[in-house]
């Protein structure tokens, strides 16, 4: 029998690499809002429990804050993540008590990632409402490397419909940097 890291790992690889399913088929459908993605989500994971940006903030800052994880590709976490957030595929399982919020850009990973984490007996695992990108249109803090910054990767241009255009690391030909 494969052992819960391993079994947590090769999931952790799939959600990376995939986008989930149903995300891809419903990507296709015209327009998006975040009403009709946070929806989706929870009708596609109804047991995963969700926190919104503000109830994280008060739970990094309270007596046992939770282990961050960010549940995107590497290019993503490299471009921005919020503040002591570990990259998914590198971190270490902790003991089954420990709190955990994981994110992806806007929640759709993120809950794939936090269903399974619940099949493998974590017991208080939350997805972050709206992920990263709610998070950074919100104007909470986001960091590259350990310093602050103010950009997140749009995933891609259909998804990147969900961010503020400002936070795009990359301007259209319409738009500068100069322009913030």
């Amino acid at each position: 029998m494969l052992s819960k890291k391993l079994l947590i790992g090769r999931f952790i690889l799939m959600v990376l690499f995939s986008g989930g399913v149903m995300g891809v088929v419903w990507l296709s459908r015209p327009p998006l809002t975040w009403e009709d993605v946070l929806w989706h989500i929870s009708q596609q994971y109804p047991t995963v429990q969700t926190m919104t940006r503000q109830e994280l903030v008060e739970k990094i800052n309270g007596n046992q804050p939770p282990m961050l994880i960010d549940a995107r590709t590497a290019d993503e976490y490299a471009t921005s993540h919020l503040p002591g957030a570990l990259w998914a595929a590198q971190w270490q399982a902790p003991s089954v008590k420990q709190p955990i919020v994981v994110y992806c850009s806007v929640g759709w990973r993120s809950a794939a990632l936090c269903e399974q984490l619940q099949r493998a007996g974590y017991e208080q695992v939350w997805n972050l409402n709206g992920g990263i990108f709610a998070w950074a249109n919100a104007h909470f803090s986001l960091e590259q490397a350990g310093r602050s910054v103010r950009i997140v990767h749009p995933y891609n241009a259909r998804w990147g419909e969900l961010l503020d255009r400002k936070l795009h690391p990359i301007p259209t030909e319409n738009e500068s940097l100069e322009d913030e």
